[in-house]
């Protein structure tokens, strides 16, 4: 290899076999391409000789003034099936270089057609996540491109990405693309096993926390520099997340960053994933995985209701926990599901109906949960939701919830009613979205309830506890002695 390999990344599908494969575009010759806004493909490379094969790549080139978004195509007429290299499963490998200045996020698709049945009839599931400089090798399993209409990939016509980069000045940078291949699949060994835990509910779970920056109508600024938190900025590789479509439940494992809260389209907002997994994970002194699907607005009532009679969020919620553990698998490792950190309870607060039956249908939530996953023991962190006047029955919802906590051992009460909130978002709403410290706040009263029940004692707990008791002052013997 030419050139020093910044990353690996490798989405939801590892590790690969080089016995069998079929380059589709070497990008050697980039005159069958179009692209929008004109201009925006030239032939050439990247900074640091980053051509990975052949001669040259395509460079997706922003300048100011093209737009937010770009569009190249090429028209094809290949067969793409696993069959032509003859293999039983195969996956889309390409290499790509994000350049010229720190990326704080990006989001790109590799899409397939076929006699345009429908539109993007082959798509990678949604991918959006934080990238250095440097070049990236992305693999995606065949099976983990969503399907639209009816689909042949012995049949592709056209072959799209649509990029959009943006570096910290938040204007688009430059992409490169290098090297896209068919090539066979071979599913990685199991190498270790994550303490999991899923974070679910509504809009205050999702969360409207910045992560850096003041982003235009939010009141008052406030991001996690502000309120000295900037330590939990930079991706955190000790903590996995995967965060489900709100639509079906698809996503991809990523290190952990203030991106994953509600999509405005800055890649800016965090929820109390963050500081829940970066508590745990500092606390336990371990590598930690979570699992987070959330929809604003929703009701447990009926939107998150196991007896829903259609496809509710509670559908979602198992799609995206067997979409984490399917990818966790192919990315060489597994999961083993602790707790649910649940932040709901706003939408029921709204009539007398759902509120007084919110007892009962939180009790049949955290029952059929556990049944679904074989989990008998799950523990459940359960946030009160604020004390704000627009949610009128919130008392009962309030109840509601300490009388499940106080009837099931395995159910954790975590208070949520005093967190401060923004007087408005910046989106929508004023006075009950939390804000940066309310999240970080949230976030570490979930951590707290977590570790105080985790199994797991450190051994200068243990010290402590004896230092305590037997008035003295015991140093850990490193040397394993005595």
């Amino acid at each position: 290899m030419k050139k020093k390999l910044v990353l690996l990344v490798v989405l939801w599908m590892a590790s690969v076999a080089c016995a069998a494969d079929l380059q589709i575009d070497s990008f050697d010759d980039i005159s069958s391409w179009s692209d929008y806004p004109v201009g925006v493909i030239v032939q050439g490379t990247a900074p640091g000789d980053p051509v990975y094969e052949g001669t040259g790549s395509l460079v997706a080139d922003y300048t100011p003034g093209d737009g937010d978004a770009y569009y190249l195509n090429r028209s094809v007429s290949m067969d793409l099936s696993a069959s032509v290299i003859g293999v039983s499963e195969a996956a889309i490998s390409f290499w790509m270089y994000i350049g010229e200045t720190s990326i704080t996020g990006r989001l790109v698709n590799l899409l397939f057609e076929t006699a345009y049945q429908s539109y993007y009839e082959y798509a990678p599931q949604p991918w959006n996540y934080t990238l250095p400089i440097g070049w990236h090798h992305i693999v995606v399993h065949q099976s983990d491109f969503t399907i639209n209409g009816n689909p042949n990939w012995a049949d592709i016509n056209t072959i799209r990405i649509t990029t959009t980069a943006y570096g910290n000045d938040g204007t688009p940078t430059d992409v490169v693309f290098d090297d896209l291949r068919l090539i066979e699949y071979e599913p990685p060994p199991i190498t270790k096993t994550l303490r999991t835990y899923i974070v679910a509910g509504q809009s205050n779970a999702d969360g409207f926390g910045v992560g850096v920056g003041n982003p235009p109508g939010v009141l008052p600024p406030q991001n996690l520099y502000d309120i000295g938190f900037d330590h939990m900025v930079p991706p955190n590789p000790n903590v996995k997340i995967f965060k489900g479509a709100y639509y079906n439940g698809a996503g991809q494992w990523n290190d952990m960053a203030p991106v994953f809260g509600f999509d405005d389209g800055s890649n800016n907002r965090f929820g109390p994933e963050l500081a829940f997994g970066y508590e745990i994970s500092d606390w336990l002194d371990e590598e930690i995985a979570i699992i987070k699907y959330v929809l604003s607005g929703t009701s447990l009532y009926s939107d998150w209701s196991p007896f829903f009679a259609g496809t509710n969020q509670y559908d979602y919620l198992l799609a995206t926990i067997a979409n984490a553990q399917v990818a966790a698998n192919a990315g060489g490792f597994d999961l083993n599901i602790i707790g649910v950190a649940w932040m709901q309870g706003e939408s029921d607060a709204g009539t007398s109906q759902n509120a007084l039956a919110y007892e009962d249908n939180l009790e049949e939530f955290i029952a059929a949960l556990r049944a679904d996953l074989n989990a008998p023991d799950l523990q459940f962190y359960v946030a009160t939701i604020k004390d704000v006047g627009v949610w009128i029955y919130r008392s009962l919802i309030w109840q509601a919830q300490s009388t499940v906590a106080a009837n099931d051992p395995d159910v954790y009460l975590v208070t949520g009613s005093d967190m401060t909130a923004y007087e408005h978002d910046g989106v929508c709403c004023g006075g009950y979205h939390y804000d940066a410290l309310g999240q970080v706040t949230l976030g570490q009263r979930f951590a707290v309830e977590a570790i105080n029940n985790t199994c797991i004692v450190k051994w200068e707990d243990l010290m402590n506890f004896a230092s305590y008791w037997l008035g003295t002052n015991p140093q850990k013997n490193i040397d394993g002695t005595g």
